[in-house]
């Protein structure tokens, strides 16, 4: 499961995270590499003081995704290093494994002109479905339409694929996805809302 996978990543005991560190076990360059930081967050100086950089926003005390990315702005240099990218790479320096992009390259005629196979494209994210390997999606920068307001998807932002369904004998295929922001939701045809 995807906590067990977290606990092997996170090679601190309890004892440690009270002395106030917490080591990772992160992949990179083609070997897993440890990874050590101090368990101080940056906040925002307001009143709240709210973590500036990835949260659990449903359960706030928690605080293993906040030092998690910590590790890795620390691996990677910065947090800004690690602000935009490509999510198969994020997927690889955390499980070890490879990946592989499907890309959808846009034509003239805006979304849906690309040079995408949707056949193929389909049958490999059933297979990763069924593998249960984890995937995740990414929005391309579409200026010409708020694809936003249209499909509630936000621009040059990655999610994760929680599953992919046909219904109707194949005739409806459906894409069930995870907004790591935690805010913005999807209220049209299909929503859980």
């Amino acid at each position: 499961s995807g906590a067990s996978h977290i606990r092997k990543l996170l090679k601190s005991s309890d004892a440690d995270l009270q002395l106030g560190f917490a080591t990772f076990l992160l992949y990179k360059f083609g070997s897993w590499v440890e990874v050590t930081v101090d368990t101080w967050l940056p906040c925002k100086s307001d009143a709240d003081r709210a973590l500036i950089f990835a949260q659990n926003a449903k359960e706030p005390n928690e605080l293993w995704v906040s030092l998690l990315e910590k590790a890795y702005a620390k691996l990677h240099g910065s947090y800004l290093a690690i602000e935009a990218g490509r999510v198969g790479n994020v997927l690889s320096d955390l499980t070890g494994a490879p990946h592989t992009d499907v890309a959808w390259r846009q034509g003239g005629g805006g979304l849906g002109s690309g040079t995408l196979d949707i056949d193929e494209t389909w049958t490999r994210l059933m297979a990763a479905d069924a593998a249960r390997y984890p995937t995740a999606a990414g929005m391309p920068a579409v200026r010409s339409r708020d694809m936003e307001a249209e499909l509630g998807l936000v621009e040059e932002h990655a999610y994760t694929v929680l599953r992919a369904i046909e219904l109707d004998g194949g005739a409806l295929r459906l894409v069930q996805l995870r907004n790591p922001w935690g805010r913005g939701e999807w209220r049209g045809e299909w929503s859980d809302g």
